[in-house]
């Protein structure tokens, strides 16, 4: 009769751990463990179209067109109708409409917080990635706060003074360096080497990033270039520049080792500046780079870097999200919602423009709201 009524308690443990296991899975919805926010300029339709004719013809399909929903938004600065750059990433970066030269400041001047510092605020990993400068406006609202988007030279002061992000992969070394070494900084100071003073791991080729250890124990800082980093076709075998879809899979495997996950900002710069310049050429390849970046590069799907670590497994979700950047003769982006594999994606296009409503970094009594009418986690 004991034997027996332990083995009934043994049972009914065994059933109800089962049960809880069986309703977590199943039922709670869990939080991503991988958050990563990729933004661009020329993403509307006609610009999708052209990148897809000259990647493999009219038949050919980007990763960014195998996204189910689409939605059409407008917007626009705090104070104007048309947002500049700076309005645009500060709307991406923060969630609230800001005026016009301003990052991620309040008509008041005061600082708006970032989703890297939310994530921060966390316990998340962050990380952030340029093809332009990492002074330029679309990085900077991720990090800075200011009134003056020209003044990159603070932009670049307040990186290295106040910055506390895992890892960041970019351009513009010449805003850090002095002129006596060739930069364009007017007060003397070099900021490349007052980073590596503090404790920053600081690498400026594709060679240094490769043999970094990937379990990391201070920040990492790569900068490539003295400005932006090349166009995509013009990175030649054995270049010591990493490509796009080379910065995101290094990125994951250095931020991926916090068990709380992690949050990656990854800025394609270069369509926009092509565009700006007439240059239809690379302004299209950029967008197949883009496209290459977030499918993994080499025709294998970026998701599997994760996945193949302890914190990568269908376990840990990934939510990704694909935002459309500011160009000042565009009112309307495209946006998507995707899933890849068993990891959920989502992707909203703001023009990067001030929705105040964007959800890309917004608080909601958890870390972070995916936006429209989906649930705020």
């Amino acid at each position: 009769m004991k034997l027996r009524n332990q083995l009934l308690a043994l049972a009914c443990v065994i059933l109800f751990i089962a049960f809880g296991f069986l309703y977590f899975y199943k039922w709670v919805e869990q939080k991503p463990f991988g958050i990563i926010l990729f933004i661009s300029d020329d993403l509307t339709t006609s610009d999708l179209t052209a990148a897809r004719l000259y990647d493999g013809g009219a038949d050919h399909r980007l990763t960014l067109e195998s996204l189910p929903n689409l939605a059409i938004v407008s917007n626009h600065a705090n104070d104007f109708a048309v947002p500049d750059s700076a309005a645009a990433a500060s709307a991406l970066a923060t969630g609230v409409k800001v005026n016009n030269r301003s990052i991620s400041v309040d008509t008041n001047g005061k600082a708006l917080a970032s989703i890297l510092e939310l994530a921060r605020e966390h316990g998340r990993s962050t990380g952030l990635i340029t093809t332009g400068n990492l002074t330029d406006a679309g990085a900077a609202a991720f990090y800075a706060h200011a009134s003056n988007m020209t003044d990159v030279q603070n932009l670049a002061l307040q990186f290295v003074d106040s910055a506390k992000i895992n890892v960041v992969l970019a351009g513009g070394a010449s805003d850090f360096t002095p002129e006596s070494k060739g930069g364009l900084r007017k007060d003397g100071r070099d900021l490349l080497l007052e980073l590596r003073d503090k404790g920053h791991n600081l690498v400026r080729s594709k060679a240094e990033l490769e043999n970094t250890a990937s379990f990391l124990t201070s920040s990492l800082v790569g900068i490539f270039s003295n400005g932006n980093l090349a166009f995509s076709n013009k990175i030649e075998s054995g270049s010591q520049q990493p490509s796009l879809s080379d910065m995101v899979r290094r990125a994951i495997q250095f931020l991926q080792y916090n068990t709380s996950g992690y949050v990656l900002v990854v800025d394609s710069e270069l369509s926009g500046r092509a565009a700006e310049q007439n240059d239809g050429e690379h302004a299209i390849t950029e967008i197949v780079n883009l496209d290459q970046a977030c499918h993994g590069g080499n025709g294998s799907q970026w998701v599997p870097v994760a996945a193949g670590s302890r914190h990568g497994s269908a376990r840990h979700q990934s939510l990704v999200r694909l935002s459309f950047h500011y160009m000042g003769h565009r009112a309307e982006r495209a946006c998507s919602q995707f899933a890849i594999g068993d990891n959920i994606g989502l992707c909203r296009s703001d023009s990067g423009s001030g929705q105040k409503n964007s959800g890309v970094a917004k608080r909601a009594g958890g870390f972070l709201c995916a936006g429209g009418d989906q649930q705020c986690r």
